[in-house]
């Protein structure tokens, strides 16, 4: 990236780390429960993390909701770092996610788990953008969306681009990151495998599907609000201007800004209820 860039990178991430550190002083957060394993291969480390975090093998429904329940802390990226698709940081023990929300949902799922691999397979590496640290983590993402053997039985090796279109819904993953996994994994061969892609270029299907949206910080707007106060306190609290707090949750809840006197339409999930501890405990 550009050095405009990774600076405005790193002053978001700073942002995002102030009120994240707000924030856990305001209500309980789930503790991070991402193993270190540096030395395990992607594929390994895909399936591994799964059993890890008891999720099953079959398809994951909110890459954003599981997570937070993991304990990572999920932002926007900002405008200026729009060209990325994602970035991950590591502070103070805690893990941190910044995601493109105005990307294709499907993608940005792939993003959300890409930077995961990351955070799981390189954790002492520094800053990703290494060719060979990409590639791990793309890699362990193709894996944890589609684990191999279930890939194998449900979907069908000479599957039309409609049927194609159908599978990747399920997995909540794009088309293109279907196809590939399943050339990954030996279930076409060279030349089905570019006749598949040379027909997805041809005509792009509407594999995108739903955003994704923050449980955790639904909650704790609608426990401020409940408690009298809104995003323009937790800015003042934290010395932040109400729109550099609407970057970092964009796309991620409904924000209000002085200039939008109406909620952004942003679908999410029902959320479940909150018990009380220390502070209110948040439960993705």
């Amino acid at each position: 990236m550009s050095q405009r860039v990774r600076d405005k990178a790193v002053a978001t991430a700073t942002i995002a780390i102030q009120l994240a550190t707000w924030v856990d002083g305001e209500f309980v957060l789930p503790k991070p429960k991402i193993p270190d394993w540096q030395s395990v291969p992607p594929e390994e480390a895909a399936l591994g993390l799964r059993q890890n975090w008891d999720v099953g093998m079959d398809p994951l429904p909110n890459m954003v909701h599981l997570l937070e329940s993991r304990g990572v802390r999920v932002f926007s990226l900002v405008e200026e770092c729009r060209d990325l698709d994602g970035l991950s940081l590591w502070h103070d023990s805690t893990p941190y996610v910044f995601l493109n929300t105005t990307k294709p949902a499907a993608r940005s799922r792939f993003s959300a788990a890409h930077e995961l691999g990351h955070l799981l397979l390189h954790r002492a590496f520094g800053p990703s953008g290494h060719r060979t640290t990409e590639a791990e983590a793309n890699r362990f993402a193709s894996a944890f969306l589609m684990p191999r053997d279930n890939i194998i039985d449900s979907v069908p090796k000479d599957s039309t681009l409609k049927e194609l279109e159908h599978h990747a819904r399920t997995w909540n993953v794009s088309v293109q990151a279907l196809i590939y996994r399943m050339h990954e994994i030996g279930m076409t061969t060279r030349w089905r495998y570019r006749s598949l892609f040379i027909g997805y270029n041809r005509r792009p299907l509407d594999d995108s599907g739903p955003g994704e949206t923050s449980k955790v910080y639904r909650q704790v707007f609608d426990l401020l609000r409940a408690q009298g106060r809104d995003r323009s306190d937790v800015a003042d609290a934290i010395h932040l201007h109400l729109e550099d707090l609407h970057a970092l949750v964009f796309g991620l809840v409904p924000t209000i800004l002085p200039d939008d006197p109406s909620p952004s339409q942003v679908p999410y999930d029902s959320i479940p209820e909150t018990v009380t501890g220390t502070g209110p405990q948040l439960v993705p």
